[in-house]
């Protein structure tokens, strides 16, 4: 796939390490009640940091392509992994242990090396949390035990399928939000305590 304005058209990488193109290297927009808020990230930033962005270069006859968007590490966003920058955007490199997962189109979504994810049951809840000095409502999960609905799974995955009902190691879970939606990221063979039967 063609990139716009790609500096890094004409390399392969090497050493299990790509270069990504982020839009912006932090999340410093939030709306609530419809209004839009600007968030300062200088104090917290990898707590903001982007978590998604596109392959501009990859390894010769690799599983990810150039124009693949990449579910990523928050420590990509690091300065000493920043190359250049232009109109388009922040130039990172990144390494392989740092992508979770591939996305392709709309709705495919490829999990890397033993990555699964798990949709979590959530409950509303009055409470609220500090979101860089602003309050926002809490969700908690279900009577405070980590478990969710496997959506995704990576190929070598063979005890655990998409659908399974999983409970979760308590420090497992990291949270990733993508296309609005709140999942867990979890390496399937550490984080992962059973699956309920059906």
């Amino acid at each position: 796939m063609i990139v716009k304005g790609n500096p890094y058209d004409d390399i392969y990488t090497v050493n299990n390490q790509y270069i990504v193109r982020f839009k912006e290297l932090t999340n410093d927009k939030m709306v609530v009640d419809g209004l839009e808020l600007q968030i300062d990230t200088r104090y917290n930033r990898m707590h903001y940091a982007s978590e998604q962005a596109i392959v501009v270069a990859t390894m010769e006859d690799d599983q990810i392509e150039v124009g693949d968007r990449l579910i990523l590490q928050y420590l990509v966003v690091e300065q000493k992994n920043n190359i250049g920058q232009d109109e388009y955007g922040y130039y990172q490199t990144v390494d392989r242990d740092q992508i979770f997962a591939i996305m392709r189109g709309e709705d495919e979504i490829i999990m890397l090396d033993g990555f699964i994810l798990v949709k979590p049951e959530l409950t509303s809840s009055n409470k609220y949390e500090d979101k860089g000095g602003v309050l926002m409502p809490k969700a908690e999960v279900s009577g405070k035990e980590r478990t969710g609905t496997v959506t995704h799974i990576g190929n070598e995955i063979t005890n655990i399928a998409v659908g399974d009902r999983v409970k979760l190691h308590k420090s497992a879970p990291y949270e990733l939000t993508i296309n609005g939606e709140l999942y867990y990221r979890i390496r399937a063979n550490v984080g992962v305590l059973w699956k309920y039967k059906k």
